[in-house]
This record gives structure tokens, C-alpha cells and sequence, in this order.
């Protein structure tokens, strides 16, 4: 990763007593903004509001194919959380009801089947896939490290990337 630098200055940050799910969403936004750059077309929007779930997503990341808004293509979902709740089964289960919601609830002029989401607590990340027409979400491996499975996590976004296309 080429921001190595602010990675791991985001991932201290994660690691700090006290540290919020601010801190896990900084650490991620400097992740997605490496793996799918502004140079690509790509926007990461924090906070985004989602009506259909009454509230805010934590990072909306969207594909411009073109110059309207109907060109914006939204296609992976983030849910942050801090990191005190790293170890926490109710946690992790309101991630995914929350992703499973904001992905079912994304709104666009042509939709596709797949969507992906990401469950970020602490420095643990989960990956998935949602099917927009069976409204089912999908674990993409096992549970992983931000630091300890780089390659692993590298290796799954690179696949979103391909499959988003």
C-alpha cells in the first residue's frame, strides 16, 4: 500500500484507549481511497443518508460513469464500529442488519444483482456480498485482521474491484 505512512498512522489511532468508530472509519477511508482512487472515477461518502433505514450510512463508496447523477454507480457499503466492541457478538450482529438494510435500500436508475459491504470493528474486518434479488447477505471468508491479514484483505479487494466493474 503506498500510503503505508497514513495507514498505520490511522491504525494507531484504532488502537488508542478511547479511540471511536471515527477513528475505524479514518482508518478505512485511507484504505478504500487506495484500492479504488478518485483517479478511477471513485467517491467514498461518509455518512450518507439512507431514508429507506432512517439513517446514515458510514461510508457509501460510488463508480461516476458519467457526468449526471444517474451515472453514479453505488457499489460497496462500510459499517464502521469502535474498537471496545472488537470482541462483542451483538456488535458484529448489528453490522450486519445495518449492511443488510443500506444495501437493500440502495436507490438507482439501473440496478445491479451484487452489491458488497464491509463490517469494520476495531482493527477486525468482516467482508460481503449482498444479492439484491434474493435479498441475502454473504460472509466473503472469515473474520481478519486489518495488520495481520493485509494480504488476505488485499486479495478481496482487489476481487471487488473486478466484480464491480
Amino acid at each position: 500500500m503506498q500510503s503505508i505512512v497514513s495507514f498505520n498512522q490511522e491504525h494507531q489511532s484504532v488502537l488508542q484507549p478511547g479511540s471511536t468508530a471515527g477513528n475505524v472509519s479514518g482508518m478505512w477511508l485511507t484504505i478504500l481511497n487506495h484500492y479504488f482512487p478518485i483517479t478511477q472515477d471513485y467517491a467514498h461518502r461518509p455518512e450518507e443518508y439512507q431514508a429507506s433505514m432512517g439513517g446514515y450510512t458510514d461510508i457509501t463508496s460510488v463508480r461516476w460513469l458519467g457526468n449526471t447523477i444517474s451515472d453514479c454507480r453505488p457499489f460497496l457499503i462500510t459499517q464502521t464500529k469502535a474498537r471496545m466492541y472488537e470482541t462483542g457478538a451483538a456488535e458484529w450482529q448489528t453490522g450486519r442488519c445495518q449492511l443488510r438494510g443500506y444495501l437493500g435500500g440502495i436507490r438507482q436508475v439501473r440496478r445491479r444483482k451484487w452489491y458488497w459491504g464491509i463490517v469494520a470493528i476495531g482493527s477486525s474486518v468482516e467482508f460481503y456480498t449482498y444479492n439484491r434479488d434474493t435479498d441475502t447477505l454473504a460472509i466473503m471468508g472469515n473474520r481478519m485482521h486489518a495488520v495481520n491479514n493485509h494480504q488476505a484483505i488485499h486479495n478481496t479487494l482487489e476481487r471487488i474491484k473486478q466484480e464491480a466493474r
